[in-house]
């Protein structure tokens, strides 16, 4: 078989694969047998993001978790128990739950994720339940699946903002628990 080395990891990629397996760099040397393109074409000035678009989706599925945790530990935690602070942080919760699943959904549409049992990739509505039923297991994991459609790898990032964010959720249910 003629592979070739990745440009990044040096590690050994076929001339059919659109990126590498390894660090999801694009291949320069991508050769689609079903496309009239030349497979040379200038390298992206985006780097190894393959969808501009993809990159806002980014910003909300990092920054959603981290809001979500700044509003329960500064704004749930200071009510008075009148104001039903448990109430509050179940909705902001559940609200930051729905909204990091349509917002993976929505990105893994855009650059194209299909389920995959060779690289682990889901399509997106398998995503957006898997966020629903097991968040703190499908947060990371997506974050780090990404980077086999050419999105960087934000795995790390994403395992210190799901701590964060379901750190102060259990932090603050604690908290009202003993205020009863």
């Amino acid at each position: 078989m003629n592979e070739l080395a990745c440009e990044q990891c040096h590690s050994f990629v076929a001339p059919t694969d659109r990126f590498c397996s390894h660090c999801g760099a694009p291949n320069k040397s991508f050769n689609d047998p079903t496309s009239t393109e030349s497979p040379y074409s200038p390298p992206s000035p985006l780097g190894n993001i393959g969808n501009p678009a993809a990159t806002n989706f980014e910003l909300g599925l990092l920054g959603l978790p981290c809001v979500g945790a700044v509003l329960i530990l500064m704004w749930v935690g200071h009510m008075h128990h009148i104001q039903s602070p448990a109430t509050w942080l179940a909705m902001i919760s559940f609200g930051t739950v729905i909204g990091t699943a349509i917002i993976a959904a929505l990105e893994a549409r855009a650059i194209g994720m299909k389920n995959d049992r060779v690289t682990g990739t889901n399509s997106p509505v398998i995503w957006f339940f898997g966020f629903l039923f097991i968040w703190i297991v499908a947060y990371p994991m997506y974050l780090y699946k990404r980077k086999y459609c050419g999105l960087p790898n934000r795995l790390w990032v994403g395992l210190l903002v799901a701590v964060f964010f379901t750190g102060s959720m259990s932090l603050m249910n604690a908290f009202l628990n003993g205020m009863q």
